[in-house]
């Protein structure tokens, strides 16, 4: 092997190993908003839909065995939003709980388990979520509600998936969320 050859082989080497470490966040979109414009990271072989069935933004997944997992985001009006503590969310997890058993009832859905509130924090918003685990149709459903602070306004996201054919939903969502953004206001 020549000397140049082998030194194409280790870039062609090193640039396989680069791109191999990325797959699950193939790109960053800016998407314009009636009300903010919102830098976010979208996992690998998701979509981009704009005003879906009167969402304004919801990322979708390719659909797995006949199930698609979805991430919406509605920023909504508030102004000057001082993001939510630990100690808020759990003062407030009982009535979400309560909420969460009617709609199951409604819907003849069982309940799993509800997961402990949490708060993510990065240097441009922090995420105040709770979520809870369902059976419904004999398939295990995840849904988590996620209050977004951003530039002092509030966004709220819901996340949705079947558990069996997304099992890495919530991180790549939570991954999307700790990029979230915004851009410019409106």
């Amino acid at each position: 092997m020549t000397e140049r050859t082998l030194f194409m082989f280790r870039l062609l080497l090193v640039f396989s190993l680069i791109f191999n470490t990325l797959p699950a966040f193939s790109k960053v979109e800016v998407v314009k908003l009636k009300r903010v414009n919102l830098g976010l990271d979208v996992p690998k072989n998701w979509f981009v839909k704009v005003g879906l069935m009167g969402m304004p933004l919801v990322l979708i997944s390719k659909s797995v065995n006949n199930q698609k997992a979805s991430l919406s985001f509605t920023p909504t009006k508030h102004e000057k939003v001082s993001p939510s503590t630990l100690r808020d969310i759990k003062g407030q997890f009982s009535q979400y709980k309560s909420g969460r058993e009617v709609w199951m009832n409604k819907r003849y859905a069982k309940l799993v388990k509800f997961f402990d509130p949490k708060v993510i924090k990065n240097e441009k918003n922090s995420a105040a979520i709770v979520g809870f685990e369902y059976i419904m149709d004999e398939k295990k459903f995840a849904e988590y509600s996620i209050n977004i602070f951003c530039k002092d306004r509030y966004i709220f996201s819901k996340l949705l998936y079947e558990v069996r054919s997304h099992p890495d939903a919530y991180t790549k969502a939570m991954k999307t969320v700790s990029s979230l953004d915004c851009k410019e206001w409106k």
